[in-house]
């Protein structure tokens, strides 16, 4: 169920009515959870069962560990995030592993390579990880443990503004949050720009962009394509990417501020950032900061040295890549990142002047711009296909369509960042502009939304 489509607008209307009905405010958190039932089972009905199974085995995991000490708590963590991480490794990996090692004629792996992948299972198996992880730390910010139970632990699992595409939320700053909503406790203001901000990056620039970004999805097209168009085509796409994804965080983070409860901001102008760890503070923060706290600290951090600092990212990196998709280009994606951010690490207490920065800026982005080519073509057949199209066509015709098309929906990201920076530096538009702005989003959605497509983040 699509955030732009009819069924999910009679879903958020009939579920916020009831919602706030006083004569049953008191089961506000099982309505939630009825409306993430509906919203996830929209997809497929069958995947529920796996979603509940999931839920279940996270809840019944975090309570043995709140419920006991020593070595059987420690036992039971360790036991609850190995059956997540088996159920996602299972589902998402086994098809990918099983054609690498096994022939095409193997029965065991024409099986796995079948298995569908289930809507949002990186996202909520990282969940039951945080629940249980969360709970065996159980420190002083973490008050709710004695009394959690499973009806919260299920509304974590099932808030479905951000069920199938995150951001990541930590139990620790979900759970205390389930407590009775009021009517009047809405911040309208902020969940109706979350909500306008969001609907107009995915219907407006998202949905328009992926029709000039689908120029990619055929061998022949690439091929026939100036290098000029291409690289343009691969910047539209760091734009659709950008906007697809915010767009669905904004929209999450505005649904979720309709029913009371805050969630991460998960995006916070990354194309604007002077170097790649400050990309990863911007950029799916709520991933940056889960891949940080449960994998990059355990492993050490930078407590033990340079080298094992550099093995530390290193790990972490190639796993956040391998994490987007079971596709050797999205591990050298991660890779790719780790290697930059082990480049720059030596360097960042340098100080630059004013066009020092912005040259680092622009750098910093193109470098990230280029690395989306591991997004776009996963297989390494077809990214050296885009390679050699992007070496050998300088002199083939420019395809003006696109490039028109992909600058005049680009422009609209270039424009945020730019508010962004003027933001850091302590310049404002005034209410009157901000105003306008917003009028001219709300107009480009009724007059030129793009045709409805998933969210991206949806595969992963």
């Amino acid at each position: 169920m699509l955030f732009n489509s009819f069924e999910f607008i009679c879903l958020l209307l009939i579920t916020f009515f009831l919602y706030y009905l006083p004569a049953i405010q008191k089961w506000q958190v099982f309505i939630l959870i009825a409306a993430g039932i509906v919203f996830y089972g929209f997809f497929n009905p069958y995947l529920l069962l796996l979603l509940f199974a999931s839920a279940s085995i996270s809840y019944a995991f975090t309570y043995l560990v709140i419920h006991n000490k020593g070595n059987k708590k420690k036992l039971f963590a360790t036991i609850g995030v190995a059956i997540n991480l088996g159920v996602l490794l299972f589902f998402k990996y086994s098809g990918f592993f099983a054609d690498l090692f096994l022939s095409s004629d193997n029965v065991m792996r024409n099986f796995l390579v079948s298995i569908p992948l289930p809507i949002g299972i990186s996202f909520y198996t990282f969940h039951g990880i945080s629940l249980l992880v969360d709970a065996y730390r159980n420190d002083e910010s973490q008050r709710w443990v004695p009394t959690f139970n499973y009806r919260n632990s299920i509304l974590y699992t099932l808030f479905f503004p951000q069920l199938v595409a995150g951001p990541i939320l930590r139990a620790k700053y979900f759970i205390p949050q389930i407590v009775s909503k009021q009517f009047n406790q809405i911040n309208w203001v902020f969940c109706f720009r979350h909500l306008l901000i969001g609907y107009f990056l995915k219907m407006v620039i998202a949905d328009n962009l992926k029709e000039q970004t689908a120029y990619f999805s055929e061998d022949y097209l690439i091929t026939s394509m100036s290098s000029i168009t291409n690289i343009i085509l691969l910047i539209g796409y760091a734009c659709q990417i950008f906007a697809d994804f915010a767009g669905y965080s904004y929209i999450a983070r505005g649904l979720a501020g309709l029913f009371g409860y805050t969630i991460i901001l998960n995006f916070n102008y990354p194309y604007i950032a002077k170097s790649f760890a400050t990309f990863w503070r911007r950029w799916n923060i709520a991933l940056s900061q889960f891949m940080h706290q449960y994998l990059y600290i355990p492993l050490g951090g930078n407590k033990k040295g340079l080298w094992f600092t550099y093995r530390n990212i290193f790990i972490t990196m190639a796993l956040a890549g391998f994490w987007h998709g079971a596709a050797l280009g999205y591990l050298i994606w991660g890779i790719y990142h780790a290697l930059f951010l082990m480049l720059e690490r030596p360097f960042r207490a340098i100080k630059l002047t004013i066009a020092g920065g912005m040259i680092k800026r622009l750098a910093v982005f193109f470098i990230v711009v280029f690395g989306w080519v591991f997004f776009v073509f996963p297989e390494p057949e077809r990214l050296l296909l885009f390679f050699q199209a992007v070496q050998f066509n300088w002199q083939l015709p420019l395809h003006y369509a696109p490039i028109y098309f992909t600058c005049l929906y680009s422009l609209p990201i270039l424009a945020f960042h730019i508010y962004g920076w003027w933001k850091e530096n302590g310049k404002q538009p005034s209410p009157v502009f901000k105003q306008v702005v917003f009028a001219i989003m709300l107009f480009m959605i009724i007059v030129n939304s793009g045709s409805a497509g998933s969210f991206i983040y949806f595969q992963f």
